[in-house]
């Protein structure tokens, strides 16, 4: 007769061929070896849900459902078809599959530890309870113990008992010692559970069967053990007691019993990674697939773990036969001061020999040796009292600090309150300073740095602070001292955590993990502070191509509208949107230029979007400062602030600054903070976005910024309407957690395969090249195309200064000069005399008047220091260059221009270990022809003393400090400060010198006043200056008195 069908989804699931052949009965499941990843023992266990009927399935190497489905040759539908409709479980205790569903532990650890389950039960009244699991403990050498546990529930507190309550307890794994004594090292946990998590890692760990159980542990338990880890539990919400610091005060109590003389750490698994205990990070991590990792994570918190000191508070037991001689010599001497050192000897003795010794002072101490009787019952109360002190080991709770008047030790005491208070960490090191972070009225988090003040509320909530009263002969509290407080704050090093900086979204970790759980992570080196409100959906851990695309296109939608100039603008707007989440993958971050046709068409909407996602309220605005000195000060102060997100608005005329340009490139920025004299060292990481219509970027700004153009085409962009998301912000604040998860998606499916490069080549961008890798590949890996691809376009439009010199030095090279070599003074008079030449000049030199000798020479000067900022710096498609020389005769700087056009230049490679051709001979040296001697031009070097050309002055750098002899004033320390043609600087003081050396420049040698002024004319400019700058002050005054007497004579009697 033909056997029917089977009609049940599980039980078509155990008729798979595979299944068949191997799967072996566990519980009320089955186990096998996994067909995916093919491991030698059971792995894999499924089974019929009592609910629905479904199949579950569950590997504990990692392997996802889906893969195990295909391996079979089912679909992951097949494991639901024919399932009933969902129904009430039955009414049952537990079994091995909750457990090992619960616990995500293997079924193999279990098994070998002989865990049964469908026990029935006898309690101590005699019912008998069914279907409950027993949990049996082990001696050493590992046979059975008579007293086990029972489990009625999946925890521990619903549903735990003991079955042999005639046997004492002790602790769980004591057959697994050998392997923590091979180690020297043992981990100590509360429970089974924990235990369980540890063993299937390789960790040895002990179990202490509840909190106040702590007794259980012997001195033989911990032979050749050297370290001691203790896991603390956080406090349990709703519940009076603090378990996690009844559980460490116990052991420590126990282990100061046991005179343990190792080291004993407290790990906290909720400060360190967020987790509540080992089990609970172990289930994250198989969630994550990252199980392999456990030992790694757990290495984490070890490095954070805190020492405790257990034999500290132990009194030592004195003996009368010892202190009592000691104290009969110091009678018999009439020793005051002996016998006060004497006196925490005599309180450690019992209180019948405390009289003897007690009596024997007040008989035969006589009042000529001073001795006080109150002053050394003094000394024994504090003695006592420090002995019956309990001593504060739990990390928290505060303990009592006795202030001695060593400021030392005082601030040590301290500090290791505030360490030990500071679980989990809100006290911080930042910038070799001291700081915290709070919560502003608005919901802003900051960072603080901590002044006394500050300092010493931390230190009133860490410690309790006592004095000694001496009219009541006893401690009493009091407030902290200042004086502890100025101490710390003056100390060169901290043990806090060092914090890098603030985030209100999850971001991705260097490893590729996403920081996910509010509070500090210590990886990151980052507090994630979110909104009250913001919900993060769950990310998956290996995203499909289907969940990366449904993720793209939900982050996206509310961004597609804007009106993008090109596909590359909304490419880098969307990777504008993907830095908000992946900041801490990366260094240096470019300036996203947001930038319009005209105002109204959504660049001021863009960049408040991208901030209400990326910290739920808008970017700290400011206005592009007006000087250098503006702009080192008010980014200072954004870094200090811990801004992540700054924002230029409106920015009108030309961005240039050199400040924001190092700035954007800068990984540690270093600046004088206001109102001191500190130059900290500050993590930059900071993002910074500028907006305006039709942006002008100069310097070194273009190739540090990526631009995002918007172009509605229309003339009244703000009157459009009819768009999807209207209030733009309004459904961005409804659905920000849904935005982040979707970037987060995107970033994690990057990872996952292998951060793949795109397959078009990304745009060099030298200082970002990080950046660009990580926001270019996940782009790609989504199908996102045209990132970078404007940069040309944006080099073209913004930057002012290149093709502007371009034109210049085509003309110069084409028309004005061609190739020949020249000096300043005639590349200025063809300028004068070529009117075209004259329009091609750049905007700073465009212009300037050229009437006056007194003009020519400040242009002369202008021009030279500006050719020589370009010297050798290639522009336009013909790479039109400056170079510079020097006449071998007159000793003057020659200037001439070439061209060298070439498509990309190729990189240079330089090899080591290979010797360079022999260079050829230098050519004969060639005379330098002076247009002059052809007659182009005329030599304009006889129209002032050879020796003093403005050339010669041009390449000064600028000073900041006055160039006298005797001063040496900084421009900061004088309010009236000056700078002379040739960018010597002067103080008011001195503002002469600078005047005689301008002069100079019209006097000609037969200038007679002194024979030392007379020489120095002669020999040139350089000589000159070095003589006005040496001179003394009343050297100067004559020269002057010289100058003006010369010049008044001058019509009278003109100069040779």
């Amino acid at each position: 007769m033909q056997q029917p069908k089977p009609q049940t989804a599980f039980e078509r699931f155990l008729a798979l061929s595979l299944v068949e052949q191997s799967a072996q009965k566990y519980s009320r499941g089955y186990k096998m070896c996994c067909p995916v990843h093919g491991d030698k023992r059971a792995s894999l266990i499924f089974w019929e849900d009592e609910q629905d009927g479904h199949v579950g399935i569950r590997c504990f190497a990692g392997c996802q459902r889906a893969d195990i489905c295909a391996a079979l040759g089912v679909r992951e539908s097949d494991l639901y078809n024919g399932a009933r409709a969902p129904q009430p479980g039955p009414t049952r205790k537990i079994d091995l599959f909750d457990l090992v569903l619960h616990k995500f532990i293997h079924p193999t650890v279990l098994f070998n530890l002989q865990v049964e389950d469908n026990v029935t039960w006898k309690t101590p009244n005699g019912q008998q309870i069914r279907g409950v699991i027993r949990l049996p403990y082990f001696l050493e050498d590992g046979t059975l113990y008579r007293r086990s546990r029972i489990r009625t529930a999946i925890s521990a507190g619903d549903g735990s008992y003991w079955d042999g309550a005639e046997a004492p307890l002790i602790p769980y794994g004591l057959h697994k010692l050998e392997e923590a004594r091979t180690q020297k090292l043992l981990w100590l946990v509360e429970g089974e559970s924990d235990c369980w998590t540890h063993w299937s890692h390789g960790i040895p760990t002990l179990g202490i069967p509840g909190v106040g159980n702590t007794k259980v542990l012997e001195a033989a338990h911990l032979r050749e053990i050297e370290t001691l880890y203790i896991v603390q539990e956080p406090p349990t919400a709703g519940k009076k007691q603090d378990a996690g610091k009844q559980f460490v005060d116990g052991l420590c109590q126990r282990l100061r019993e046991l005179a343990y003389p190792g080291e004993v750490y407290v790990v906290s698994l909720q400060h360190s990674l967020g987790f509540k205990d080992p089990n609970d990070l172990h289930k994250h991590l198989f969630v994550e697939g990252r199980i392999k990792e456990y030992p790694t994570e757990l290495d984490k918190a070890v490095y954070e773990a805190l020492p405790l000191d257990i034999t500290a508070g132990l009194p030592h037991k004195e003996q009368l036969s010892e202190v009592q001689p000691l104290v009969e010599e110091a009678i018999g001497k009439q020793e005051s001061n002996t016998l006060y050192a004497l006196a925490p000897r005599v309180a450690r003795l019992e209180t019948r020999q405390q009289a003897v010794i007690l009596t024997a002072m007040r008989q035969h101490m006589k009042k000529e040796s001073g001795f006080s009787p109150r002053i050394f019952n003094k000394l024994m109360k504090e003695e006592m009292e420090r002995q019956g002190q309990v001593q504060h080991i739990s990390v928290t709770n505060k303990p009592d600090i006795k202030i001695s008047g060593n400021i030392e030790e005082d601030a040590n005491a301290t500090l290791m309150a505030l360490y030990s208070a500071n679980i989990p960490p809100v006290l911080f090191v930042r910038r070799g300073k001291l700081a915290r972070c709070r919560v502003d009225e608005e919901g802003k988090p900051l960072i603080e740095d901590l002044d006394e003040a500050l300092l010493l509320f931390e230190m009133a909530r860490a410690a309790n602070f006592l004095s000694y009263n001496q009219a009541r002969q006893a401690y009493s509290p009091t407030y902290p001292p200042v004086a502890l407080a100025r101490h710390i704050l003056s100390a060169k090093s901290w043990r806090f955590p060092a914090l890098r900086g603030i985030t209100e979204v999850p971001v991705v970790r260097d490893d590729g993990t996403i920081l996910d759980q509010p509070g500090y992570d210590p990886q990151a080196k980052l507090i994630y502070l979110p909104h009250p409100d913001l919900v993060i959906p769950a990310i998956p851990t290996n995203p499909t191509p289907q969940e990366v695309e449904e993720a793209r296109n939900f982050a996206w939608k509310y961004f597609e509208e804007f009106a993008y100039e090109t596909r590359s603008d909304g490419a880098n707007a969307f990777g504008l949107l993907l830095t908000t989440v992946t900041r801490s993958l990366y260094g240096a971050v470019p300036m996203a230029a947001i930038d319009a046709t005209k105002q109204g068409s959504g660049k001021g909407l863009l960049s408040k979007g991208i901030a209400y996602v990326a910290q739920g309220r808008s970017a700290a605005a400011m206005v592009p400062p007006s000087d250098e000195n503006e702009w080192r000060k008010t980014l200072t102060s954004q870094l200090v602030e811990g801004n992540l997100l700054i924002s230029l608005d409106n920015v009108d005329g030309l961005l240039y600054s050199s400040t924001l340009a190092s700035f954007l490139t800068a990984d540690v920025w270093t600046a004088r903070l206001l109102g001191t004299m500190n130059s900290p060292e500050m993590p930059q990481r900071s993002m910074i976005m500028c907006n305006g219509n039709n942006l002008q970027l100069g310097g070194d700004i273009p190739r540090r910024s990526y631009r995002i153009r918007m172009d509605a085409g229309v003339s009244k962009p703000w009157m459009r309407n009819k768009f999807t998301y209207s209030p733009l912000i309004k459904f961005i604040r409804q659905d920000r957690g849904k935005i982040i998860a979707s970037l987060l998606t995107m970033a994690r499916a990057w990872i996952v395969a292998g951060r793949p490069a795109p397959a078009t080549p990304l745009p060099a961008l030298a200082d970002f090249t990080g950046w660009c890798e990580v926001i270019g590949g996940i782009l790609a890996f989504a199908d996102v195309d045209g990132f970078l691809e404007n940069l040309n376009q944006l080099y073209e439009e913004t930057d002012t200064d290149g093709p502007q010199w371009a034109a210049f030095l085509e003309y110069w090279h084409a028309t004005a000069l061609g190739t020949k070599k020249y000096t300043a003074a005639q590349i200025v008079e063809k300028i004068k005399q070529d009117a075209d030449f004259a329009s091609s000049l750049p905007e700073p030199l465009a212009g300037l008047p050229l009437q006056e000798p007194k003009e020519v020479k400040a242009f002369s000067i202008k021009l030279g220091r500006a050719l020589q900022k370009r010297k050798g710096t290639p522009y336009g498609a013909s790479n039109y260059r400056l170079n510079k020389s020097e006449d071998t005769h007159s000793k003057q700087k020659l200037w001439s221009v070439s061209d060298a056009p070439q498509a990309q230049a190729a990189p240079a490679r330089l090899v080591w270990g290979k010797k360079l051709p022999e260079p050829e001979p230098p050519p004969l040296e060639e005379q330098v022809t002076t247009p002059s001697e052809e007659g182009m031009l005329p030599d304009i070097a006889d129209e002032a003393p050879a020796s003093l050309h403005a050339e010669d002055a041009l390449m000064h750098e600028v000073s900041d400090v006055c160039e006298a002899p005797t001063c040496q004033r900084s421009i900061e320390e004088v309010e009236d400060f000056s700078f002379d043609l040739y960018g010597n600087g002067w103080c008011e003081h001195h503002r002469n010198r600078g005047q005689v050396l301008e002069e100079g420049a019209y006097l000609s040698p037969a200038f007679p006043p002194l024979c030392c002024a007379y020489r120095q004319l002669e020999e040139g400019q350089a000589s000159w200056e070095a003589f006005v700058k040496t001179v003394p002050d009343e050297g100067i005054l004559a020269i002057l008195q010289a100058i003006e007497a010369y010049k008044a004579r001058e019509p009278e009697e003109p100069s040779s």
